[in-house]
């Protein structure tokens, strides 16, 4: 394998990991909403509701969207690779 082909693996594998950081962040944002929700704060889930749902769903999107092109450039490099042997 070239080390063009491992960097490109390299880097893919770098920008899987922050994506799922975001992920992360999202899971802790969505916990923190559902424990002021059995508390009953109201303010907090229309709050949520009204800004925070919209974010996050854009951002899912988005994630989605890097995670297929990463997956496409992986596969591009597998198929270079067959075709260097």
């Amino acid at each position: 394998m070239e080390k063009n082909n491992n960097e490109k693996i390299f880097n893919n594998a770098c920008e899987l990991t922050d994506l799922a950081a975001q992920i992360e962040l999202m899971r802790l944002y969505l916990d923190g909403v559902a424990v002021n929700d059995k508390k009953g704060i109201e303010f907090s889930t229309q709050y949520f509701m009204t800004f925070g749902l919209p974010t996050i769903d854009d951002n899912l999107i988005k994630i989605k969207k890097d995670i297929e092109r990463l997956s496409n450039g992986l596969v591009d490099v597998y198929e270079n690779e067959g075709e260097d042997q």
